[in-house]
């Protein structure tokens, strides 16, 4: 089982690793002070392997590549395991993840780069943009649906409060009827799903509840109709090309199809191969699920939202945009919030992201694991996680931020990010809440 725990030098594109460079760490000057002072002193990295290394083990994932950074520098990064387990190829940095939900924080971003340029606003009526929407109604029983008592917008879609269905999730009537639905008619285009989508009625009014089902594909389509760009063609425009997330796509490159390994499920004693290496599932680009791309891309993502918008110098949003999108936009009527019928306990949902509420120095580990412990996260924080059991969050109190990714699509049963994430806060916390792990050398560029 191959682990690496040194660290590799970070330049501008966080290349794969290549072993240690000496004397080469490179920073810029950082965009702003953490809310608090903390100096990160000492990382246990052992502690983090070990977090992970249970679940290879016992045969419960692959492999798994976890990288966190510390004010714009790389702390601690770990490729442990194996991208395909038969071919025996190891994990790398340059590993292609299935991003599954981890999509829709970046279309998140993507609509907000309209709200910016004042392309979009966010209490626009969604119908404004899709007229197929300007038929809905609300679901009551077999025989009743009742008119809507607010029209859809752009800020419900951003939190979720829209009443779509999620179809693959919720079990209410309305998920039955989109469960059951042959969408074979929907599979040319985004375009053509979304209008098909348009056809059900709402599980509730709009703002009335939290219900993680297709708004964000709903904001792929207006990006879409907006911009007269694919969503694809927009995000590597707009996102990925000035943020040099050069391993992130929704059509694989040929030649790259090689760092993408099968996606596996537990048997109980070995794993089960899902889907096949090298092929993503999506059809087309969409906003809710579908791109696929490497730890290190993806931190350079959160970096960017860390830094209030900009990387290096490269503006994606205003800093007031990023943070009203981590601000916590949910009435406390509705908390908390709910995925897969699970409670995510001390969270609520800003614009794209769920947000922790909280003091943090009262976290405390939890030996019982389930999607609700992901509120152990420091106040403050905002995150988000994918189906194939990848994930990310953003730690604005200690100007931390990390990504964990697997190929397992055994989410709500595999916990590795959330014993991930209790490993490193422990170092903070449970010294009286000084932090007291190492900054090695290297940089995600600030």
């Amino acid at each position: 089982m191959k682990i690496v725990i040194t660290l590799c030098t970070v330049f501008l594109t966080l290349t794969a690793c290549q072993g240690p460079k000496q004397n080469s760490t490179q920073t810029i000057s950082k965009v702003s002070k953490s809310a608090v002072e903390v100096t990160i002193a000492d990382v246990d990295a052992n502690r983090l392997n070990q977090a992970i290394q249970p679940y290879l083990d016992e045969k419960r994932l692959s492999g798994v590549v976890a990288m966190v950074a510390h004010e714009g520098k790389l702390i601690y990064t770990s490729e442990q395991g194996y991208a395909d387990v038969q071919k025996l190829v190891p994990m790398q940095q340059n590993t292609l993840f299935r991003l599954a939900s981890l999509t829709k924080p970046i279309t998140s971003v993507a609509t907000m780069i309209l709200v910016d340029r004042g392309k979009l606003a966010l209490d626009d009526q969604v119908s404004k943009y899709l007229p197929s929407f300007a038929k809905l109604k609300v679901y009551v029983d077999e025989s009743t649906l009742e008119p809507l008592e607010t029209p859809v917008t752009i800020r419900h879609l951003l939190m979720h409060t829209s009443g779509l269905g999620s179809g693959f999730l919720g079990n209410t009537p309305v998920d039955l009827m989109i469960r059951a639905h042959d969408f074979s008619k929907a599979d040319a285009s985004l375009e053509a799903f979304i209008d098909e989508l348009a056809t059900f009625p709402l599980v509730h009014q709009p703002g009335a509840s939290f219900t993680y089902g297709f708004s964000t594909d709903v904001l792929a389509r207006i990006i879409e109709v907006i911009s007269g760009q694919s969503i694809e063609a927009f995000m590597k425009a707009n996102i990925f090309d000035p943020l040099k997330m050069e391993d992130t796509f929704f059509s694989i490159p040929e030649a790259k199809k090689s760092r993408l390994g099968p996606a596996y499920t537990a048997t109980g004693e070995n794993l089960k191969e899902v889907v096949p290496a090298g092929h993503n599932p999506a059809k087309y680009g969409r906003g809710n699920s579908g791109l696929i791309a490497t730890a290190p891309d993806y931190l350079r993502f959160a970096q960017m939202l860390l830094n209030g918008g900009t990387l290096e110098g490269v503006k994606i949003l205003s800093a007031k945009t990023v943070e009203l999108m981590h601000t916590d936009q949910l009435p406390k009527s509705i908390f908390p919030i709910s995925i897969m019928g699970t409670p995510i306990l001390n969270n609520g949902f800003g614009l794209g992201f769920a947000v922790v509420d909280g003091n943090p120095a009262e976290w405390q580990p939890s030996s019982e694991y389930s999607v609700s412990t992901m509120g152990n996260l420091p106040a403050t924080s905002f995150y988000w996680l994918g189906a194939y059991n990848d994930s990310f969050w953003i730690d604005p109190t200690h100007d931390l931020i990390g990504v964990v990714m697997t190929q397992s699509i055994d989410v709500g049963k595999i916990a590795v990010f959330q014993d991930f994430y209790q490993a490193l806060y422990k170092g903070i916390y449970g010294d009286g809440n000084k932090a007291t792990f190492r900054t090695q050398e290297g940089s995600i560029r600030k």
